[in-house]
């Protein structure tokens, strides 16, 4: 069966409406059009007890993102909520936990408050559903761009994954923050949730599915070397991220994704410089091993060797950076 590649999701909307009236304000302000969108969800009459529900994803804990992981957890729980309003809250509890992302208050907490999610998204649902077909031909105007790098994406995921591929796909979700991209992976397919869809965040969060198998390897690399080694701790700090196999993960989705994407020298450098100091030495050596298509010429002059097992890749990369660490 052939696979949408942009799904218009209500439950999505719907979530991100209720954490825009209980003050949520991260989304691209420089828009006019989604700027008197959302003056529209303002002005909806929603029950206090909504507004205070949702004003929980706020766990300032993150100064660039003061909602995460929350924000993203409420997304990524709307895949877990059946049509008839069903949470298998056990299945979505798996997938968060298996992100290898820790919730700053507490797993108790978190599992507590995320219980609640089905009934607001309910009540949220029918608060918002008369402006949703307004919402979806804002959508429609961006739809041609969005199918345009989700096409170049799972073209280059084929490439590189071969028959072990999954089908990208792009949910828009322009109320957020244009920072964030997040993804739910269910059986073949992984959604990719966000502002705006470029090839290099599309690769990003399917990476994220299929290097989450060497988080023991990542964390055997932290505990001989130190953090230090791959990442500035402070920056890592700063923007969230508390798992230093995820932060290992983390520098290795980034330099993958950018060389498969096309990026360069100066795209690796920029990762570097938010802090993931080693996905630059990762790129340099993915570039060397896995020469794709895409790449006509090497910017970083290293020699060719062809490695196509994911497994493989991995394994060489990290015993290249225990013997140069």
């Amino acid at each position: 069966m052939k696979t949408e590649k942009i799904e218009y999701n209500q439950e999505i909307y719907a979530t991100t409406c209720g954490l825009i009236i209980s003050g949520y304000d991260l989304y691209d302000k420089s828009n006019d059009t989604l700027h008197s969108f959302i003056q529209e969800i303002y002005a909806l009459d929603i029950h206090e007890e909504v507004c205070n529900w949702f004003k929980q994803a706020r766990t300032g804990q993150v100064e660039v993102n003061p909602y995460w992981p929350r924000g993203f957890a409420l997304l990524s729980a709307a895949y877990f909520v059946s049509s008839e309003g069903y949470f298998n809250l056990e299945n979505f509890m798996n997938f968060f936990d298996n992100t290898g992302i820790e919730d700053p208050i507490s797993r108790q907490d978190f599992r507590g408050w995320i219980s609640a999610f089905p009934h607001m998204l309910g009540l949220m649902k029918n608060k918002t559903a008369g402006l949703w077909k307004k919402y979806c031909k804002i959508l429609d105007g961006f739809k041609s761009e969005y199918l345009d790098a989700v096409n170049k994406a799972n073209d280059i995921s084929r490439d590189f994954f071969g028959e072990n591929a999954k089908d990208l796909i792009f949910v828009p979700n322009p109320l957020f923050s244009p920072n964030a991209t997040d993804f739910v992976h269910i059986g073949e397919k992984i959604a990719v949730i966000g502002h705006s869809c470029d090839v290099e965040s599309m690769l990003h969060e399917s990476l994220h599915v299929e290097l989450a198998k060497y988080r023991d390897k990542f964390t055997n690399l932290v505990s001989t070397h130190g953090i230090k080694k791959f990442a500035n701790p402070s920056k890592m700090s700063e923007l969230g991220y508390k798992n230093e196999s995820a932060i290992i993960e983390e520098c290795f989705v980034r330099a993958i994704s950018t060389i498969l994407s096309s990026g360069d020298a100066m795209r690796l450098s920029a990762h570097a410089n938010q802090g993931f100091t080693s996905v630059s030495l990762i790129g340099q050596h993915f570039i060397s091993m896995h020469p794709t298509s895409s790449l006509k010429v090497l910017p970083l002059g290293l020699p060719l060797f062809s490695i196509c097992n994911l497994d493989e890749l991995v394994q060489c990369i990290l015993n290249i950076l225990n013997s140069e660490i």
